[in-house]
């Protein structure tokens, strides 16, 4: 869940920092220099800052989370990952034939 909501964020910055260009244009044609500047100078970066910290905080998560998944599999002497549908711990599990449990 924390990844998808990185991932949002980093989409939202990204369309912010987009209508901060187009903001910052427009107030150019308008003759508005301080407002251009502060738009094109200031906002801009920073969301697009913040959309790159977000994307770089994303991937870090995942990487951690393969590299845990992995440690575990390893632990458990499967050479496979153990969420994998073909993995020995989930190909034969005990409820896989029994329906009881859903009576």
């Amino acid at each position: 869940m924390r990844q998808f909501i990185l991932t949002v964020a980093t989409i939202v910055a990204v369309l912010a920092s987009c209508w901060e260009i187009f903001q910052g244009i427009s107030s150019i044609m308008r003759g508005e220099l301080e407002e251009s500047l502060i738009h094109l100078l200031l906002t801009t970066p920073l969301l697009l800052g913040l959309a790159v910290t977000f994307d770089y905080v994303n991937t870090q998560l995942h990487e951690d989370y393969r590299r845990m998944r992995k440690s575990f599999s390893r632990s458990k002497g499967a050479q496979v990952d153990v969420l994998h549908p073909e993995s020995r711990e989930t190909k034969h599990t005990p409820w896989e034939d029994d329906s009881s449990h859903t009576r």
